[in-house]
C-alpha cells in the first residue's frame, strides 16, 4: 500500500505546482515541477525495476539525488525571493 500511496502523494503535487507554474509563470514552480518528476520517476523505478543498476548503484538513486537539488535549488530561490521583497 505505501509504494502505491507515495506514488498518487508525488502526482498530486506535480499536478499542484505544474499549475501554479502555468498561471504564475514563476521559475521557481518549474523547478518544483521538476524536483517531483525527478522523484515520480525515482520512485517508479524503485517499485517496478527494484534491481536495475548503473554500474554497482541502483537506478533509483540517480534521479533521487537530481531531485534533492533541485528542492535545494527551488528552495534557496524561494527563500532568497522573499528576503529580497522584505527589503
Amino acid at each position: 500500500m505505501m509504494p502505491k500511496l507515495l506514488f498518487v502523494i508525488y502526482a498530486i503535487h506535480l499536478a499542484i505546482f505544474a499549475f501554479a507554474w502555468w498561471r504564475r509563470r514563476e521559475g521557481v514552480y518549474g523547478i518544483l515541477v521538476a524536483t517531483f518528476v525527478l522523484l515520480l520517476a525515482s520512485h517508479a523505478l524503485r517499485v517496478f525495476v527494484p534491481d536495475l543498476r548503473v554500474g554497482s548503484v541502483a537506478a533509483f538513486w540517480l534521479p533521487r539525488v537530481v531531485a534533492w537539488v533541485c528542492a535545494a535549488l527551488g528552495l534557496t530561490l524561494l527563500l532568497w525571493r522573499r528576503l529580497k521583497r522584505s527589503t
